[in-house]
């Protein structure tokens, strides 16, 4: 038990800041050695009448005060400490740390109550979990200031603060009255999690449509290049006969006769070409006279037999 309130003690530390959760804290372990209501007047030392039970009273008092002085004085930060060290009596100290500190937590808790108003959930940074965690932290700073907020007052500010995206579901509370807070957190972590849900089978789609036009892609442009190479074949074949349709033709000077050698004429229009085709045509005739002769010269020796 005595370990477990050191460890209490040791955890125990205020900030200059965080004044009311402090005093929470320090209530608990006061509480804990029969100190806290020395700590705010409620119990006092006993007056001396001479009896042996009084003075045990009074001696366990005096232990309870060397106690408390302790523990006020060991959990406050430095600066804290030293402003308060011309005060001997640690009630004193706590008086002077209540008019100091509990005057501000009112305007921290007039500040944390329009924080709760005007709470708005971000999307982009959290999830709709830590937006509910975020308005329920505000709730309870508020508590430790002994500012109570109801349940429907947080719904309120968990609704109000919804964007866009929950709209339609928020038109769904027709009477706030008749819903728990717990229901609204059920409802709206299940709306998150169907349009996370949704999102990811999109998204999942979306990449499968991206990797099949990315393979029909490749087939499309292996196509296009086979078109071009044919393209370019015609066209090759074109200029070889003077250019095609809408080009301008190359001039006969630049024009170079693969069969003769000469310049300003096609192969096929080439004049050598059509002699010698026509030579080669009398000698195949001459050669066939021939034929016809001797055979004609056989035949009618044949019969003079």
């Amino acid at each position: 038990m005595e370990g477990q309130r050191v460890d209490t003690i040791r955890s125990l530390k205020f900030d200059g800041k965080n004044f009311l959760a402090y005093k929470e804290g320090l209530k608990a372990t006061l509480r804990a050695w029969k100190c806290w209501k020395i700590l705010i007047g409620r119990e006092n030392k006993p007056e001396k009448d001479g009896m042996g039970a009084t003075k045990q009273k009074r001696k366990e008092y005096r232990n309870k005060v060397l106690v408390l002085n302790d523990i006020l004085t060991n959990t406050l930060d430095d600066e804290t400490r030293v402003r308060l060290a011309h005060l001997k009596r640690p009630q004193v100290k706590w008086a002077a740390l209540v008019d100091d500190f509990e005057k501000k937590s009112f305007a921290v808790g007039l500040f944390k109550r329009r924080e709760l108003l005007n709470v708005e959930f971000d999307p982009e940074n959290e999830s709709i979990r830590d937006y509910i965690h975020r308005v329920e932290a505000i709730r309870q700073e508020l508590t430790l200031m002994h500012e109570e907020v109801s349940d429907r007052e947080v719904i309120t500010a968990l609704l109000t603060g919804l964007g866009d995206t929950y709209e339609s579901m928020v038109e769904t509370f027709d009477n706030l009255d008749d819903i728990s807070l717990q229901q609204v957190k059920i409802k709206l972590t299940s709306r998150e999690e169907r349009m996370n849900q949704a999102k990811a089978v999109k998204e999942t789609k979306a990449r499968k449509k991206a990797i099949f036009q990315a393979g029909n892609g490749g087939a499309q442009l292996g196509g296009s290049l086979s078109e071009e190479k044919n393209v370019s074949l015609v066209n090759k074949r074109k200029w070889g006969r003077g250019g095609g349709r809408g080009q301008p033709k190359r001039p006969r000077s630049e024009i170079d006769c693969h069969n003769c050698g000469k310049l300003g004429h096609y192969a096929y229009e080439c004049r050598r070409q059509r002699k010698e085709s026509q030579q080669q045509s009398g000698k195949q005739n001459q050669g066939k006279s021939s034929k016809k002769r001797k055979k004609r010269s056989a035949h009618h020796h044949t019969n003079t037999l």
